[in-house]
Formats: structure tokens, sequence, C-alpha cells
């Protein structure tokens, strides 16, 4: 059960990272280079993708609490 919950929490965590750069490159194109849809589609995209990662943290977090407690 151990393995399974370290398991989890690195792909938590993985999608975590990969959440965050997402959410930084529709904040760098809801503010940058000009492009054919809104730029208010584009930040509302990024807190979005940036909610997420917070979700996915803080179940990485919780599985690796539970992997920490005894049986």
């Amino acid at each position: 059960m151990r393995v399974v919950l370290l398991v989890l929490a690195l792909l938590l965590i993985l999608g975590t990272l990969a959440l965050l750069g997402v959410s930084a490159l529709h904040f760098w194109m809801s503010s940058g280079p000009p492009i054919p849809q809104p730029k208010d589609v584009f930040f509302e995209r990024a807190w979005i993708d940036l909610g997420a990662a917070v979700i996915f943290a803080i179940g990485a977090a919780i599985a690796l609490r539970a992997r920490r407690q005894p049986v």
C-alpha cells in the first residue's frame, strides 16, 4: 500500500508541474503576443490550470502524509 501511495504522489507531483507550465504559458499568452483569440480566454484558462495544479498538489500532500502514518 505504501508503494501505491508513493507512486500516486509522484504522478500527482508530475501533473502539478505540468499544469504549472501550462498555466504560465496561458498567463503569458494573455498578456503577450497578438493572437486570434481574445486574451481573456487565455487568462481564464490560466486560472483554471492553476486551480487544477493546486488540487493536484493537495492530493500529493495527502498521499505522502497517508504514506507516513502507520497502519
